[in-house]
């Protein structure tokens, strides 16, 4: 998998990486980190990092889209798990703890000609290459990564504060009776925005353990894709915890934005 980069690879010159596997049993807490950690990349307080991570049961949102659109109500009464939503677009998913979260930050030293979407897919090279090392046959579809057909990953990307954000999901072993009650069928015609919002393009998904036909350890997938992404980018990353600036500034976020409904259910 080594090759050239593309520019929107080019970050500070830095050779080694933070390796965060990190994360708090409140998903509004984690998606605060997310940006905390983007925006202390960007200005240089923090490294270029790749977090590993798992939410609690709950429904993430794009930051364009509409829960009315996106939630089944009725089925929600019966779970009420908590519905958050992030700053980076794309369609909304359920997490729980047999989903795999995985962030990649990167410091970008100029924006001219950094192409987010191209980006994306080639970050995704970093879950083709965990599930082929698994003996899978993945492919890229757009902004997922399907095998036979089912989706197993999803990511959405961006650009802000000097930090480029890939971040996406991994499916394991995955409530997906509950994911598909929850999550209402979208517009096969997928993500265009239509007054104000986006629709998320719904499509049948699978977990990694059924298409193993083995159960699968956290930690084996974990060392899979950190081997991955090592090569992906000829780096080392070298575990460590967030920073007292990274959770100070987690902890405004969260009291200020991603604990409150205006935020979260503003559509």
């Amino acid at each position: 998998m080594k090759g050239k980069r593309s520019r929107s690879m080019e970050a500070d010159g830095s050779s080694a990486w933070r390796l965060l596997e990190f994360e708090y049993k409140d998903p509004a807490m984690n998606l605060a980190l997310e940006e905390a950690i983007a925006r202390k990349v960007g200005s240089c307080k923090s490294p270029n990092t790749l977090r590993l991570w798992v939410n609690p049961p709950s429904i993430i949102l794009g930051c364009h889209q509409s829960v009315d659109l996106e939630v089944d109500s009725t089925a929600w009464r019966f779970v009420r798990v908590p519905i958050i939503r992030r700053f980076t677009g794309g369609g909304t998913v359920y997490q729980d703890g047999g989903n795999l979260n995985y962030s990649i930050f990167i410091k970008i030293l100029g924006s001219d000609g950094i192409d987010v979407q191209r980006s994306n897919l080639e970050f995704s090279k970093i879950i083709l290459g965990a599930l082929r090392r698994l003996g899978l046959n993945p492919i890229i579809r757009g902004y997922g990564v399907f095998v036979r057909g089912l989706k197993i990953s999803g990511s959405a990307g961006s650009l802000r504060w000097r930090c480029l954000l890939h971040h996406g999901t991994l499916l394991i072993n995955s409530n997906l009776e509950l994911l598909n009650n929850l999550l209402k069928a979208g517009d096969p015609l997928g993500g265009p925005r239509k007054e104000g919002y986006v629709k998320s393009m719904r499509v049948p998904v699978t977990n990694l353990e059924e298409e193993l036909g083995r159960p699968i350890h956290l930690r084996e997938i974990k060392a899979i894709l950190r081997e991955t992404f090592e090569e992906l980018f000829s780096t080392e990353v070298n575990p460590a915890q967030p920073s007292a600036e990274e959770v100070d500034l987690a902890l405004s976020l969260y009291r200020n934005k991603y604990s409150r409904p205006e935020w979260n259910l503003m559509y």
